[in-house]
């Protein structure tokens, strides 16, 4: 039987543990800052599992305008069931278009993201890196680590004070000002609230995002930055763009051989930003070859009326309600092609 003074000791660090947290937490939520899912690879990996229990589902593949663009429960509302969202912010798609072509199993309808800075990108590039990393974390996670995630997911799920894209130590210190070494290119800070992730991957602008210009201003500098840093980069092209129109058409007809789709969607992008796509990536010889390499339907954004016309406000991203309306017309034009249908196996006929 331990002392009464330990008892006391131990409730007294108890209650401050919790007056601590409890004030942290009232802090993170009165100052703007919304509930937000971890941006994790468990949690990627999570979301990819559901895929085992309905390999005819659409999934959405690509970077983080179609995270921020296709309104998940809007597609639910105008195709009938919510997609998969594999997409994952600063990445290239195909290596989880690889790795989808590679499952024997998957044979629903796959719309992939294209923007185009990103798609059309070495193997190599950080943004194919980061999905491979996605893919690799998926095939290897163990138990622990899946047990863990499920824990975080409880956690992360109901206190805001744990996001750590937003609250984390290095989150915090991109805000501390220190000179660059000489050489070193300097990182555009990002604006403290911008975005938010829910419980099935859809990303969104935050409201205090939206209801400041100035934030809005702050994340367009950053556009602007990484769009200069590019620039001093060369571009794919020849043999390379060959072999990556190659293997995009390989992967492509793997999951059509089995009956499912690959529907390509080119989401909007403004001003700045869209004239500088424009000119590094001309439609004809990147969007249009892609099309015409793999044979399969694509949707680019000013094309149809319906599609066009929204102003995002850091020129890159749908706001949530802009989303909404993309999405609602983007199934009306899909639906409107009588694309063939998916070719629903039996479990039986499953392999």
């Amino acid at each position: 039987m331990y002392p009464a003074h330990t008892w006391k000791a131990f409730l007294l660090m108890a209650a401050l543990s919790l007056a601590a947290v409890t004030g942290w937490e009232w802090y993170c939520r009165y100052s703007g800052k919304e509930l937000s899912y971890p941006n994790s690879k468990g949690f990627w990996a999570q979301q990819r599992r559901l895929l085992a229990d309905d390999p005819t589902a659409t999934v959405i593949i690509g970077s983080s305008r179609v995270q921020f663009g296709i309104d998940l429960d809007t597609w639910a509302q105008e195709m009938g069931r919510r997609p998969v969202q594999l997409s994952m912010e600063g990445s290239s798609p195909l290596p989880i278009l690889s790795h989808l072509a590679q499952d024997p199993a998957f044979r629903g309808s796959l719309l992939v993201g294209v923007t185009p800075n990103l798609f059309f990108s070495p193997e190599q590039s950080r943004g194919g890196q980061k999905a491979a990393k996605l893919v690799a974390h998926y095939l290897q996670e163990s138990p622990s680590q899946r047990l863990g995630n499920a824990l975080n997911l409880a956690l992360e799920s109901r206190l805001v004070f744990l996001d750590e894209d937003q609250l984390g130590l290095d989150r915090f210190l991109e805000f501390v000002e220190l000179p660059n070494r000489e050489g070193v290119m300097t990182m555009p800070q990002w604006p403290y609230h911008f975005t938010t992730l829910t419980k099935h991957r859809q990303r969104n602008m935050s409201q205090a995002f939206l209801n400041s210009r100035q934030a809005q201003l702050q994340q367009l500098a950053v556009w602007r930055t990484f769009m200069g840093w590019e620039k001093q980069a060369p571009v794919l092209a020849g043999e390379g763009l060959a072999r990556l129109f190659e293997q995009i058409r390989q992967d492509t007809e793997a999951i059509r051989s089995r009956g499912g789709r690959v529907l390509f969607v080119r989401m909007p992008s403004t001003g700045s930003y869209l004239a500088f796509e424009d000119a590094r990536y001309p439609r004809e010889a990147y969007w249009d070859q892609l099309l015409a390499k793999t044979g399969c339907k694509g949707y680019y954004f000013s094309d149809y009326p319906a599609l066009s016309g929204f102003d995002c406000p850091e020129e890159s991203h749908l706001t949530p309600a802009d989303a909404k309306r993309f999405t609602r017309s983007l199934a009306e034009i899909i639906r409107s092609d009588k694309l063939p249908p998916i070719i629903v196996a039996s479990k039986a006929q499953a392999p």
